[in-house]
């Protein structure tokens, strides 16, 4: 009996030493995760605010940006930050006295060029060669593609009507898709550039 129970100890300690060692692998695998969140976190969030650690967006992606939607919102602060540092902004926008406004408005607190381009994205593709001829001569290194367009309230598909379920899809499917396959080529073909897609 004696040697039984050695052995079945012997087990018992074995097993408990497997339990220990992947309650420890667990444990491990659990703050390694969260150490990496945190430190992902801090890159994000923290380290940019750090005159330091700031990235110079001009010197890795080029002097001007591209925004959608650009005079209200997500848009319009996208606008404002990155003409903060200094990067030149076109303003895309349904609105011209908006735009205007806008434009003025970055200008002179920041010191950059600004362009703007009054175009209604639920018009579908004719307007991608009139916002093509406005870019001809830009070098693109930003694209913030930030235009959208939801219901004017809570409804049912089934009682959208079918117009404003195909301005839904020109503005925010085809915006983003077609003008990132516009000003994508430049971007190529310079090397650099960076693409935002706000949703």
């Amino acid at each position: 009996a004696s040697a039984e129970s050695r052995s079945s100890l012997g087990v018992m300690s074995m097993a408990v030493g497997m339990f220990a060692v992947a309650g420890c692998a667990l444990v491990a695998t659990v703050l390694t995760d969260m150490l990496w969140g945190l430190m992902l976190g801090i890159r994000a969030h923290f380290l940019p605010r750090l005159h330091f650690f700031a990235v110079d967006l001009k010197e890795r992606y080029g002097s001007w940006a591209v925004v959608t939607g650009s005079t209200d919102g997500i848009g319009r602060a996208y606008a404002m930050e990155l003409a903060k540092r200094g990067i030149n902004i076109v303003l895309i926008s349904r609105t011209q006295d908006k735009l205007t406004k806008i434009a003025a408005q970055i200008e002179s607190l920041y010191g950059v060029k600004t362009k703007t381009i009054a175009i209604d994205y639920s018009k579908g593709q004719f307007i991608y060669d009139i916002i093509e001829k406005e870019l001809k001569d830009i070098p693109v290194g930003i694209l913030v593609n930030n235009v959208g367009k939801q219901y004017s309230y809570p409804m049912y598909l089934t009682e959208v009507p079918e117009q404003e379920l195909w301005d839904i899809i020109n503005i925010n499917i085809g915006a983003a898709t077609l003008m990132t396959r516009l000003i994508l080529p430049q971007m190529k073909q310079r090397g650099r550039g960076a693409i935002v897609n706000v949703s």
